[in-house]
């Protein structure tokens, strides 16, 4: 299979899979009228917590090498993120143990980036593992109730997706590099 229609089959099968999961939801029902305000509100975050983020990054690379603020500015980037797909798709109640792991990025970032620590190494592994634990809890209980079949076949798209642009990357490398 030819590297680019690889990836393209796989982009397919990931905006399948989010289509079908966002079917039923807010972001797919369009109103007759343009609401500025609906459309600002619901974009703040990236406005607001992402680009806050990146330029924490930016003042951490270019200007200081502070470590509160690429903790900062990782927790911004993250949670800004997650907050952006939570407003968009409205899965507040799903995306809640993503702010461990924006937590545990921060110091991930500042303990690789600045100086090694054991102890912070330790609480970084802590909040990734929690924050895992906590997400297959809140999807395993959507899950298991009766009228959640509406996200099996999302779930494998997107899954499908990414193993085949995963798969057709790794095998074009591995052909080059026998060449």
């Amino acid at each position: 299979m030819n590297k680019q229609i690889g990836n393209l089959l796989g982009l397919l099968f990931i905006i399948a899979g989010f289509y079908f999961a966002t079917a039923g939801s807010s972001i797919l029902r369009f109103e007759t009228s343009f609401d500025i305000w609906h459309l600002i509100s619901l974009f703040a975050p990236t406005f607001v917590m992402i680009s806050s983020g990146l330029y924490l990054h930016y003042r951490f690379f270019v200007r200081s090498r502070k470590a509160i603020t690429l903790f900062f500015g990782g927790f911004l980037v993250i949670g800004g993120g997650l907050t952006q797909i939570a407003m968009l798709l409205d899965i507040w109640d799903y995306i809640w143990p993503g702010f461990l792991f924006a937590i545990a990025f921060g110091l991930l970032e500042c303990t690789i980036l600045i100086r090694p620590n054991l102890k912070i190494i330790f609480a970084v592994i802590v909040l990734m593992i929690l924050s895992v634990l906590f997400f297959v809890q809140t999807i395993s209980e959507e899950l298991l109730q009766e009228n959640s079949n509406q996200f099996i076949l999302p779930s494998f798209l997107v899954i499908l997706g990414i193993g085949v642009i995963v798969n057709n990357t790794l095998r074009h490398k591995k052909s080059q590099s026998n060449l």
